[in-house]
C-alpha cells in the first residue's frame, strides 16, 4: 500500500508545518530519534521532496527499532526465562496483595450458608438466574481463595 505524500514537500521553516498534522508528527519522530531540533530537521530536509524525508525517516525507524525486534525475538525464544519472569512477578504481587480469601478476612466457614441466605433475601439484578446452591458454591470458592472458574 502506498503512503500518502504531500506534493508541496517538507517546508524549510516551522511555520510551514502548521495545519498539516502528518508533517508535524513525522518531523517529531525524526527529532526524537535523532535528537535533532526542528530547525536542523527542516534545514536538512526542508524544500525537498517529502518522499526523501519519509525514506530517511523509514531508514531511521528500521535502525532504531531493529534492536528492539531482535531483543523481543531473543526473549520469546527463551521460554524458561519468560516463565521465570512471570513466576517472579506473581510472587512479588502475592507478597504485596490484599487477602483474596474470605477466610483470610475473618469469615468463618460455617457462615457461608448464612451469607447465601442473606444474598437471596436481598436479591439484585443478575443476567442469569441463580439458586442458593449457586451462591453457596461461589462463596465456598471465595472462602478458599479460589477463582470462581476453578
Amino acid at each position: 500500500r502506498k503512503a500518502k505524500t504531500d506534493a508541496d514537500g517538507l517546508p524549510s521553516e516551522a511555520k510551514g508545518l502548521e495545519g498539516v498534522p502528518r508533517r508535524r508528527i513525522l518531523s517529531a519522530f525524526m527529532r526524537r530519534w535523532r535528537v535533532l531540533p526542528l530547525p536542523d530537521v527542516l534545514k536538512q530536509f526542508g524544500g525537498g521532496q517529502f518522499s526523501a524525508f519519509k525514506t530517511a525517516l523509514g531508514d531511521l525507524a528500521v535502525t532504531k527499532l531493529s534492536p528492539i525486534t531482535a531483543e523481543m525475538n531473543r526473549l520469546l525464544a527463551d521460554q524458561a526465562y519468560i516463565e521465570g519472569v512471570l513466576a517472579d512477578g506473581a510472587a512479588r504481587a502475592q507478597a504485596i496483595a490484599a487477602p483474596t480469601a474470605l477466610r483470610d478476612i475473618g469469615m468463618p466457614e460455617d457462615g457461608i450458608d448464612r451469607a447465601a441466605e442473606l444474598a437471596l433475601a436481598s436479591p439484585y439484578w443478575n443476567p442469569r438466574p441463580f439458586t442458593k446452591g449457586d451462591i453457596t458454591r461461589l462463596l465456598r470458592a471465595a472462602w478458599a481463595g479460589e477463582s470462581p472458574a476453578e
